[in-house]
């Protein structure tokens, strides 16, 4: 039985990985292109890694959960873009700035592109 591919969503707190991957979960489900899409590292390597590159200023005027708020007063430690530094992944194979495209546009793009990336690495 083959493995089914991975396909990694990251980016800063509040970026929309989340919202994005749920979204891409589906539109690659109407594609039939099976994939498993998580936001979090994982212990396999992803086929497709995808950067959500929202603007930090973006993820702290979203922030739904207070994290950023919490963060930005000292009250939280390590946290990614504030103590912490984010670094995106070496190699990135797509990227979505939700701060410019809705989430379910970035999906519908996506889903095509990795669609056609891992039907490019079964060849």
């Amino acid at each position: 039985m083959q493995d089914v591919p991975l396909v990694w969503v990251t980016g800063l707190p509040g970026a929309g990985q989340e919202e994005l991957a749920v979204a891409l979960r589906g539109d690659l489900a109407v594609l039939s292109c099976p994939a498993i899409v998580q936001t979090g590292p994982g212990e396999r390597q992803p086929e497709v890694v995808i950067h959500v590159t929202t603007p930090k200023w973006v993820c702290v005027e979203r922030d739904v959960t207070g994290e950023w708020a919490e963060a930005l007063q000292g009250r939280i430690r390590g946290f990614p873009g504030v103590d912490r530094r984010y670094v995106p992944p070496a190699r990135v194979d797509h990227r979505a700035d939700l701060h410019v495209e809705t989430v379910a546009q970035a999906a519908e793009r996506l889903a095509d592109a990795v669609s056609a990336h891992l039907q490019g690495v079964k060849r």
